[in-house]
């Protein structure tokens, strides 16, 4: 994704495309290796480590604090990295809506 164009014509949101272009390189980097047979093993994967945390954090009373906040912890870095994957659509399509309304 390549912004240059625009942020010729808008001086003023230099940084904001800089972010945005950013964000939509990775998004189709993150598009293109979706369908890779490893990604979805990958995916799957941390999606039933979600599951196991929940599970724990739900049905364990007995957990202490600290692994608590650490157990969230994990769970939030696993959702961060399947939204990289899940929401990369989503990303591209606003940026594109964005630069429409430019």
């Amino acid at each position: 994704m390549d912004l240059n164009a625009y942020k010729e014509k808008y001086p003023n949101k230099v940084e904001k495309l800089d972010k945005m272009e950013k964000k939509g390189k990775i998004a189709e980097i993150a598009l293109d290796l979706k369908e890779h047979e490893g990604v979805r093993m990958l995916l799957t994967d941390l999606e039933q480590k979600v599951i196991a945390i929940n599970g724990k954090l739900a049905f364990n009373p007995e957990i202490i604090e600290d692994e608590r906040k650490c157990l969230f912890r994990e769970r939030d870095c696993w959702y961060w990295l399947i939204s990289v994957f899940t929401n990369a659509e989503q990303t591209i399509k606003k940026i594109n809506a964005y630069l429409e309304k430019l």
